[in-house]
């Protein structure tokens, strides 16, 4: 090979080794916006750290779509969420892990959940492939690594040897954003922070295969745009001009049956509610049950008349109940021949907005 087409290949791969360095960011306002949080810059343990403390660290300068995520962190015990950002769009977007210090050792001791428009999901997204317990060492630093390739990631919490987590089905769409810190309900030290860019990092886990949607459940929905509780609330049968004033979206469920109607719709204070539909043809008068789970509220309207009304949310039956979405509750539809419409009309309080449905069987119905 001639000195020129040495030379050549070399400027041509030289951005792409840059490109996968891996950058050391210090814990400074120099690198950091702190969005109006409660912090401080301190040494802890040894180690120059930012103590951050309800509120917000965002990196100002760099951004990731594949590739490898290492800090430490350490806290006190105590009730208190304690996460990092990545793939961050903006303040309401972007895919999310945490801590809960105060259930260490419990199977929700830590969390991956996707924010859309705002608002975190995990009483949609729980149990293998989310959540998995761990102890914590309070008081005393813990080393965590996410290794990110498009839809997957592993989560390494002290032993970089085993994955602690392995998030299998990352929620939104893959793309490079930015990286943050934060904290809710209490504080944390945040320290040696570093990250490095990789188009195709290796895991150490094997892929999941995702299971195929149950041909019995609603695989998708028509959703409104969102709207105050209180035009629905009390509401036993649906009228024509009301209905007239909503406008509509589709959406398609994931392999759980999940609809994350946030996907769709921006939570706000008059903003909390959303219709979701389908349209059941049937070939004759009939009765059929549909198993449904929902988060937070819901009220189910067939033709225009309410079956039920429920209310899921956090801690509503007692302050253990979480509220995780899942085929809990029932209605039997009082179904004409042709078409019918089913309306679940669902409210958000937080934590995740959310609905699935599936029929106990399908014979002699039509979805659309």
């Amino acid at each position: 090979m001639n000195r020129k087409i040495k030379s050549l290949l070399f400027v041509s791969v030289w951005p792409l080794l840059v490109f996968a360095q891996k950058t050391s960011v210090p814990m400074d306002e120099a690198h950091w916006d702190l969005k109006d949080a409660k912090y401080r810059f301190e040494t802890f343990k040894g180690h120059p750290a930012l103590a951050l403390e309800n509120g917000e660290a965002v990196l100002k300068s760099g951004s990731l779509k594949n590739g490898t995520i290492d800090f430490d962190v350490a806290f006190e015990s105590g009730r208190k969420f304690v996460g990092i950002h990545f793939r961050r769009q903006d303040d309401g977007n972007t895919e999310d892990f945490y801590l809960r210090p105060h259930q260490s050792g419990n199977p929700d001791a830590t969390q991956y959940t996707p924010v859309f428009n705002g608002l975190a999901g995990w009483q949609l997204y729980f149990g293998d492939g989310y959540s998995v317990p761990v102890a914590y060492t309070f008081g005393e630093w813990m080393h965590v690594r996410l290794v990110i390739n498009n839809n997957r990631m592993e989560v390494f919490l002290v032993d970089m040897e085993k994955p602690l987590l392995h998030a299998f089905d990352l929620k939104r769409m893959v793309a490079a954003g930015g990286i943050s810190f934060w904290t809710n309900r209490g504080g944390a030290w945040f320290a040696n922070f570093s990250f490095e860019p990789s188009d195709n990092p290796a895991l150490k886990s094997a892929p999941v295969k995702i299971p195929a949607l149950d041909p019995l459940t609603v695989p998708a929905w028509r959703v409104s745009q969102a709207f105050a509780e209180k035009e629905i609330d009390g509401k036993v049968s649906l009228d024509k001009r009301w209905k007239g004033q909503l406008q509509w979206g589709q959406m398609g469920v994931e392999y759980s049956g999940v609809a994350n109607l946030a996907r769709m719709a921006q939570i706000g204070e008059n903003a909390t509610t959303v219709v979701a539909a389908v349209t059941v043809i049937s070939d004759k008068a009939q009765v059929k049950r549909l198993d449904f789970g929902f988060s937070d509220y819901v009220r189910v309207f067939c033709n225009d008349q309410i079956l039920y009304e429920g209310n899921d949310a956090f801690t509503s039956r007692d302050y253990r109940f979480l509220g995780s979405i899942g085929y809990f509750d029932a209605v039997y539809l009082p179904l004409k021949k042709g078409r019918n419409e089913i309306w679940m009309a669902v409210t958000e309080n937080f934590g995740g907005w959310g609905i699935q449905a599936r029929f106990q069987d399908l014979e002699g119905l039509k979805l659309e």
